[in-house]
């Protein structure tokens, strides 16, 4: 699950036991306009329905990153909305693991996360290339931590 402005962009991979994953769906959730806590609370209830529906039982979660260009408001309601996400995704599921995306580039393969979410190959040798290039760093906080 990747948060970012007034989103939530989440995909389900199902982990094999030959620790592959199979892409079963994407999905963003809108934030709605209007009063912030009430659009909190729906986007809240929509992601908790669909990870309850989906029967998923873990969950990866990019988390909050400094931003070089400094600190604005836009970043603080991204932090507001992820906080909310990672509610609902508590509620839904026991595992939900954070993903630090500086940590996961040290740690994970030999290149860093972005070039990962960039090769279309890699994707592909995986059977996950059905995946949204805009949704791959949400599956890729999921993989990091479950394979």
């Amino acid at each position: 699950m990747t948060i970012g402005g007034n989103s939530v962009k989440l995909v389900v991979l199902v982990l094999e036991d030959d620790k592959s994953f199979t892409f079963e769906d994407q999905t963003t959730f809108n934030l709605q306009a209007g009063s912030r806590p009430s659009a909190y609370c729906y986007i809240r209830d929509q992601i908790n329905e669909y990870l309850r529906h989906r029967h998923v039982s873990c969950v990866g979660v990019k988390e909050s990153a400094l931003s070089r260009s400094g600190m604005r408001m836009s970043h603080l309601y991204s932090a507001e909305l992820r906080g909310v996400a990672l509610a609902a995704a508590a509620a839904a599921c026991e595992n939900v693991k954070l993903t630090n995306k500086s940590q996961v580039s040290k740690n994970f393969g030999e290149r860093k996360v972005d070039e990962y979410l960039g090769d279309d190959k890699w994707w592909q040798e995986r059977s996950l290339d059905s995946i949204q290039k805009g949704m791959r760093e949400a599956a890729f906080a999921v993989i990091n931590h479950f394979a």
